[in-house]
């Protein structure tokens, strides 16, 4: 967005004078206040001097992740220097080289390496995100104290250290979450502390995105955001494209200027609803009319606020940074604050009933919808049956888990969660088992005391390491031996595997689950087990998970996760709509007609109606819900899809792989409510229902609901198919099929065949089974009526030359005799033609073949028959050459006008 650039600070204008008169420079700023776009600004002018060699290093989770200790960071950090210098002769840190400390090591490959510039006098390390080193307070503590080290060296003006400058973006929050202290690069270097826009710039703003506000707009505007950049920025983007609505429409709603921020304030809650201190500060600050004082206790969790960019802090007060905050996050609080006003009544707003996308804990269960597989799960659990749910994303089984493990938590189980994702990839077996190991040791008990201790299961695997075991004896008795002998003996144990998918990984994974199945077994020999069982969960299936015919899971019972039903979606989500609709049990129906009780799209939907300033009066229910449906959830659905829903499914549906098609095309049925669907393959089906899409009902596959048929329609999936189909394939079918089926455009020569190359494999649809057969029945046709008329060309010859034989070797008075069976000899070749053609239209599928070798055949016997003839004629007398060319002449004219005869028929 340089086009939308407006200046920041005086810093700007001699950006190239700051630098060159600082090592450190560190621009601060709560989130989203434009410190990227700031610095790429500024960075792109100094770039020009080509003075600088700029070096941009990214710190975030896909560059460094796995960085856990100093080492491994310095290590890191150096390397991706050497490869953003393109230094080939750069020697990569070995972890036996531990004679010299990591940041000694990192020093001297700057010395070394990095310093030694040819092309530019100045080298920038430029930090973006450089606050994520906070979060690991030994790697911040080295490595601050590395860069004060060098601070050192450049101040004393060394010539090689006095070209390095760096550049730190940060946001200050990192020092209050891990109490570090910030002294470490505060008093060194240069700091730029980026603020609000204000009006000016806001109107410059407005003129670079063509958009043309009344006075009174602009101040209205800025009450609501009060010159945060990110929000200023997010409205005028979404108001340059989406031209439907002007910018009094949202100003009338604040509700609808709050759909524009969706994703930031949900993102912004979700951080401040995990940390329960945080949270209370929180809301004195949004609930309080004015400014209020901030306790020293508070000012930890005030500070981190202030740095999220969600409140402004002046002295010892503190209030929300802008209006739309106070009004948003009110909701999620008990308050007096008075945001909408319906039918002349106050709506109090308080914390949102529903939840959108993630697990509802067993906390915070408002909204959770109780449903059979509730039922089911703890009934199954309490006989001590082995369970598993297997089912697509975002239908509830996280929320059915934690739900399932509280009460069981209540009736005196323990339980475990484990998340096979979380352990990572199994390419060494003992590695994974052992993580595994570690995971379990996470018990809930009834008093939520802690049973295991890490240190206590390294040990234990210490000690197992010095004996042979397998790793799946070695996960047998760390179950028995450790968690069913530290758990009291009154209390049975559950154990949650979530995202099981994640075995078919694994070259191992029947192996596990043959582990698991003979824990259930060994019941009958050893009594400890009977206290103990499974639950699986994730996207998969039994025949997914299982690679051989092990029957693993041939012990366990499978829970039924199914979508909401009208009475379960009632009693559990009605309440959250009072003082928003007069008959709310309608509305729920309405919801339901357009979700089909998908749990997800059923709470946000929800969730839409209680944001809204609307009242739903008796009577419109189906018209209202259909409105919020048409224009917030499928128009333009890829820029609302949030949280992620539609685009996942669509994804998943259109995976790249040797099925895709298959999938697509199985769609295309399903959508065209044809259940012929027996021909499909098991695996393509199973897919297609993980995607979460479609539904089984009556063991055929039915789109899940009116949402999902309105986004992913008919021209969706006509459009998806023309990417795969041959180009030239779509262009004839579709010509065909508008012209009638005419056959002159079907598909003929190269172009056949290559369509039936690309066919090979495929589950075609009846239209275009019946468009290449059509084609391959014209191309047919056209063979055998050619090699008809070979067949009858070569009986010509015969005839002629049988005529010739006869007559040169029979007297002139023979003549009339010779006439008359060439006379039979040509009604005999007539009769055989007529029964060749019929013969080579009664097999047409074996056409092309025969004739050939017809064809062949009939042509060296002529041939054959030419030759002896000749041989013959050569030897008959000169005298009779007279009778002979009058005896050809007849016979060909004959010979021609069959020809013609049989290329009229």
């Amino acid at each position: 967005m340089s086009n939308y650039h407006v200046k920041r600070c005086n810093e700007e204008d001699n950006f190239y004078s700051v630098i060159l008169q600082n090592y450190l420079i560190r621009v601060k700023g709560p989130a989203l206040t434009g410190k990227t776009k700031f610095l790429n600004h500024c960075l792109q002018g100094v770039n020009t001097q080509k003075e600088f060699q700029i070096v941009p290093l990214y710190l975030n989770e896909d560059n460094w992740g796995n960085v856990d200790d100093v080492y491994k960071f310095l290590k890191w950090f150096c390397e991706e220097i050497a490869r953003k210098l393109q230094i080939s002769s750069y020697h990569s840190w070995q972890q036996d080289e531990d004679n010299l400390t990591p940041p000694v090591k990192c020093t001297i490959d700057f010395e070394k390496y990095f310093l030694k510039l040819k092309n530019s006098n100045y080298l920038i390390l430029y930090f973006e995100n450089f606050h994520k080193i906070f979060n690991n307070p030994e790697i911040f503590k080295s490595f601050t104290d590395l860069l004060r080290s060098w601070y050192s060296d450049v101040k004393s003006e060394h010539r090689e250290w006095n070209r390095l400058r760096l550049i730190l973006e940060y946001s200050t929050d990192s020092y209050v979450t891990n109490s570090q202290d910030s002294s470490a690069l505060e008093n060194i270097g240069y700091a730029i502390n980026l603020k609000d826009f204000d009006r000016t710039q806001v109107q410059d703003l407005l003129h670079k995105f063509e958009l043309k506000w009344s006075d009174a707009h602009l101040n209205q505007f800025m009450d609501i955001v009060n010159g945060h950049p990110y929000l200023v920025y997010k409205a005028l983007e979404h108001l340059s494209k989406d031209t439907t609505y002007k910018i009094d429409h949202y100003l009338k709603d604040p509700a609808k200027l709050e759909r524009i921020y969706d994703k930031h304030l949900f993102d912004n809650w979700k951080t401040i609803h995990k940390k329960s201190k945080l949270q209370e500060v929180f809301k004195k600050i949004i609930l309080a009319s004015e400014p209020i004082e901030v306790k020293v206790d508070d000012r930890q969790e005030a500070f981190h606020l202030f740095s999220m960019g969600l409140i402004f802090i002046d002295g010892d007060t503190a209030k929300p940074r802008c209006d739309l905050y106070r009004q948003y996050f009110s909701k999620y609080f008990d308050g007096s604050i008075n945001l909408h006003s319906i039918e002349g009544k106050s709506n109090m707003n308080k914390k949102s009933y529903y939840t959108v996308g993630g697990p509802l804990s067993a906390s915070n269960d408002k909204s959770y919808v109780t449903r059979e597989a509730d039922r089911k799960i703890i009934e199954l659990l309490n006989d001590g049956k082995y369970c598993y749910v297997f089912n697509c994303h975002q239908m509830g089984k996280s929320s059915l888990q934690a739900h399932t493990s509280a009460e069981l938590q209540n009736e005196g189980f323990a339980w475990i969660l484990t998340d096979l994702a979380r352990i990572g990839s199994g390419d060494n077996k003992q590695q994974w088992y052992n993580s595994l190991i570690f995971t379990l040791a996470n018990v809930h008990t009834t008093d939520n005391s802690e049973l295991l201790k890490k240190d206590e299961v390294d040990n234990w695997l210490n000690e197992q390491s010095k004996k042979e075991r397998t790793p799946e004896k070695l996960l047998s008795l760390f179950i028995k031996e450790v968690l069913l002998d530290k758990i009291p003996q009154e209390q049975k144990l559950v154990i949650f595997i979530d995202e099981i998918g994640h075995l078919i990984k694994l070259d191992f994974s029947d192996d596990f689950l043959l582990l698991i199945r003979s824990l259930y077994t060994g019941r009958d020999n050893d009594k400890e087990f009977k206290r103990l069982t499974f639950v699986l969960l994730g996207v998969t299936t039994p025949q997914k998970l299982l690679k051989g015919n092990t029957g693993a899971l041939n012990i366990g019972e499978s829970v039924d996760l199914q979508g909401f039903t009208q009475e379960e979606a009632k009693k559990g989500l009605a309440k959250g709509l009072e003082g928003k609709a007069e008959d709310r049990e309608k509305v729920i129906e309405a919801i339901l007609d357009w979700t089909g009780g998908q749990p997800f799209l059923t709470q946000k939907l929800c969730a839409m109606i209680e944001g809204s300033s609307d009242y739903i009066k008796k009577g419109d229910e189906e018209l209202k819900i259909k409105e919020i449906v048409e224009s917030d959830i499928i128009n333009k659905w890829r820029d609302k899809d949030e949280p992620t829903h539609l685009k996942s499914i669509e994804s998943k549906v259109l995976f790249q792989d040797e099925r895709q098609e298959s999938r697509l095309r199985l769609y295309k049925k399903i959508l065209d409510k044809d259940e012929n669907q027996d021909a499909d393959s098991i695996d393509v089906k199973l897919e297609l229902r993980l995607s979460g899409l479609v539904i089984e009902k009556d063991q055929k596959l039915k789109l899940y609901n009116r949402i999902y048929e309105n986004i992913f329609d008919k021209i969706w999936i006509e459009g998806e198919l023309a990417k795969l189909e041959p180009e030239f394939y779509v262009k004839k079918k579709k010509s065909w099929i508008e012209s009638g089926k005419d056959k002159k455009y079907l598909l003929v020569d190269n172009e056949l065949s290559k369509a039936e190359e690309w066919a090979k494999g495929k589950h075609l649809p009846d239209e275009d089974k019946e468009f290449l057969s059509q084609s391959e029945l014209e191309k047919e046709k056209k063979k055998i009526i050619k090699a008809s008329i070979l067949i009858g060309v070569l009986i010509v010859v015969f005839i002629v030359t049988v005529g010739i034989g006869i007559s040169i070797s029979r007297e002139n008075n023979q003549k009339q005799k010779a006439q008359q069976e060439l006379v039979e000899a040509q009604e005999k070749a007539q009769q055989e033609l007529v029964e060749a053609q019929k013969k080579a239209q009664q097999e047409l599928v074996e056409a092309q073949k025969k004739a050939q070798q017809e064809s062949v055949e009939a042509q060296k016997k002529a041939q054959q028959e030419l030759v002896e003839a000749q041989k013959k004629a050569q030897q008959e007398s000169v005298q009779l050459l007279w009778k002979l060319v009058l005896g050809v002449s007849i016979i060909l004219v004959i010979g021609l006008v069959l020809i013609i005869g049989f290329m009229g028929k």
